[in-house]
């Protein structure tokens, strides 16, 4: 968690609040009782922290702060974020951060370095290996291809 590898902060935290809830499903004495939504986080609550996401794309996000944000526990907000988005806290984040990236570099008047760590990312290169894998293409031909 305290490396800030491909994945970062946000993603090891999402990772280590999905083991915490396999082993209490799975191997704790009493059952887990949480309350039931049919749809998820509520929409103000969801609006929330999209505004939040969005005002802090270039900033590390974690799953705490969003779980603070939707004043909720985080692994009660893993499920209910992913019930809401069908995506989880990462893979949101990360998705916005790309959308981020796509529309600074079809306004062409910053590098891409710069571009990737107003994203978010550690580095241009993290920036360029998630963008390829979000887009299919790297940066630099995308901007070309503009």
């Amino acid at each position: 968690m305290n490396t800030e590898g491909l994945g970062g902060r946000l993603y090891s935290e999402t990772l280590g609040t999905q083991l915490a809830i396999h082993l209490l499903r799975n191997y704790s004495v009493y059952p887990l009782q949480l309350k039931q939504y049919s749809g998820g986080l509520s929409p103000s609550k969801l609006q929330k922290v999209i505004e939040y996401i969005e005002a802090n794309l270039a900033s590390k996000i974690s799953l705490n702060n969003l779980a603070q944000v939707a004043q909720i526990s985080p692994s009660y907000f893993l499920r209910l974020f992913k019930q809401s988005t069908g995506a989880t806290p990462h893979q949101y984040v990360t998705q916005r951060r790309v959308e981020l990236g796509k529309r600074l570099l079809k306004q062409g008047k910053l590098p891409i370095v710069e571009i990737a760590m107003t994203c978010g990312f550690n580095s241009q290169s993290s920036f360029t290996k998630t963008f390829r894998r979000v887009v299919g293409i790297t940066p630099k031909t995308y901007q070309k291809q503009l």
